[in-house]
């Protein structure tokens, strides 16, 4: 194989197009500061622009997940986020005090029934949610003294399609 001297013209020819798809890959994992270098003048270097510049507009009008993530920490209210299967995936200071929980990783994984104790099955309640416009419950906390607790519920839908 032949040796390219790095100030040969063709490289750029090379180096934007794996460039630009490492950016893109990038960007689409969230890394909104992502861009590329732009050396080239032909079509290549002005496709590169192009995403530069759309990235640009799109991370000054995106809400990140780190800023819904503060937003949802800073919250006076307990807050908590269920994944699919009705387990607990996220949990807000507020309602790390509310269940005596110095982290999330003591409740993350646990369903609701495993953290409070309601006038019904919280499971069923919560599977059902998708279907229905929310839900409402009062809970008690497991731990003495219990806790009381006034639950609403409702699915969040995204983007995408999914809740």
């Amino acid at each position: 194989m032949d040796h390219i001297p790095a100030d040969h013209p063709r490289l750029a020819e090379v180096a934007i197009p794996a460039a630009l798809r490492l950016a893109a890959l990038h960007f689409g994992q969230g890394h909104l500061n992502e861009r590329v270098e732009v050396d080239s003048q032909n079509e290549i270097g002005e496709l590169a622009q192009s995403f530069n510049q759309m990235a640009s507009d799109l991370s000054t009008s995106l809400v990140t997940r780190d800023y819904v993530e503060s937003i949802i920490e800073s919250l006076a209210e307990g807050v908590v986020v269920l994944d699919d299967a009705g387990r607990i995936e996220r949990v807000n200071g507020a309602m790390r005090l509310i269940c005596h929980a110095a982290a999330l990783g003591e409740l993350a994984g646990l369903s609701l029934n495993d953290v409070f104790v309601a006038d019904g099955d919280l499971d069923a309640m919560t599977a059902n949610l998708q279907a229905s416009q929310g839900i409402e419950v009062s809970l008690r906390g497991k731990k003495n003294p219990p806790t009381l607790v006034t639950l609403s519920a409702s699915s969040i839908p995204l983007g995408n399609g999914k809740k």
